[in-house]
């Protein structure tokens, strides 16, 4: 074994690549040295170089020969798990892993904070679930590895670590005035290069599932998104929107669907066929990735300091995003804005 095969280098402002990356359930991740840039990515490290070498040549330790990558489990919230999970790891595998299968390591950092967070694990601790694979088809994956299963010494052949703090610069959420608390300088990354990554995920993802649907219809689909848990309308405002709509000749109301009812597929194809959305601001903002080109949205909300989170969803399909005042829901004003929508289609 020649030890100075390990190699660490800082890839750009969010990747580390290690080198025989050795892992042991002891110590986490071992180095025979450590440089500047080690707590930038890594949650549980030991520099050791006796450990390190004992590893590389030991027949006890397990070796993974496909690039692994090393990330903080999914966000809790769909929204956050697609648009700042999903498609942010989609842009480090592009740059330094594409055309190859991998192995994700999921920290465990966030899911001893978050135990919740297991809720989006499969049974056996071995993939996501099922919603989210599919999404996760974008990047080539063998399985996942949680860390707090590693139970003997690992060397991984070639590991790239996703830095622990991204201040969110991948995300089109990216600023203090975009997402009320959030980085309060310059943005790091252009538009141009955000939203190029988002599309080639959306792209990405209506060919893995092969959803695709041509909208021929003369008259525009219109449907209200309920939630299924929490954050739901309130009855008579449902029923107020739901009546003035379903009277509404100029359009075709789809009526009031629940996301969660529905598989991956399905949803993409509802949100592909239709143009104007009404939904409380939640989670299922992130499937207007998937909304035809210059569509109107109601993001319908309590606060009202967060008009421009959606509006970034909606700037990838040229759409307008109207935030409405759940209070107040002016059903009258909601019609007016969308009367004059369907006069300028």
């Amino acid at each position: 074994m020649n030890f100075s095969s390990h190699l660490q280098t800082v890839c750009d402002n969010e990747t580390l690549y290690v080198k025989n990356q050795i892992y042991d359930p002891k110590h986490g991740f071992v180095f025979p040295y450590s440089p500047t840039s080690l707590q930038t990515f890594i949650s549980i490290a030991h520099v050791n170089k006796k450990l390190n070498e004992e590893a590389l040549v030991s027949k006890d330790t397990v070796h993974i020969k496909e690039p692994v990558f090393v990330v903080d489990t999914l966000d809790g919230c769909w929204s956050h798990a697609i648009i700042e999970n999903i498609i942010v790891w989609l842009w480090s595998y592009r740059k330094y892993m594409a055309n190859q299968e991998i192995v994700f390591v999921i920290r465990k950092r966030l899911l001893d904070c978050y135990p919740d967070n297991y809720k989006n694990i499969s049974q056996d601790q071995t993939k996501f679930s099922e919603k989210y694979e599919q999404l996760l088809g974008i990047i080539p994956h063998k399985y996942i590895l949680l860390e707090k299963n590693i139970k003997t010494p690992h060397c991984f052949d070639h590991c790239f670590h996703y830095t622990l703090e991204d201040n969110r610069q991948r995300s089109f959420w990216n600023t203090h005035e975009i997402y009320p608390g959030r980085w309060n300088q310059a943005p790091i990354y252009s538009d141009e290069e955000i939203y190029e990554n988002v599309n080639y995920f959306v792209q990405g993802i209506r060919n893995h599932l092969n959803c695709y649907h041509k909208n021929t219809d003369k008259k525009k689909r219109v449907v209200i998104i309920e939630r299924k848990y929490d954050r739901m309308f309130d009855k008579n405002k449902l029923d107020r929107l739901e009546d003035v709509l379903s009277r509404y000749e100029e359009i075709l109301f789809e009526g009031t669907v629940i996301l969660e009812n529905m598989s991956l597929k399905d949803q993409i194809a509802l949100f592909s066929r239709t143009h104007v959305f009404f939904f409380r601001h939640g989670s299922c903002l992130a499937n207007l990735l998937w909304a035809p080109q210059n569509s109107l949205v109601f993001d319908i909300d309590e606060r009202t300091n967060r008009k421009k989170i959606v509006q970034r969803v909606c700037d990838l399909t040229k759409s307008v995003s109207r935030h409405v005042q759940y209070e107040e829901f002016d059903v009258g004003q909601m019609m007016r804005e969308l009367g004059m929508y369907l006069g300028k289609a």
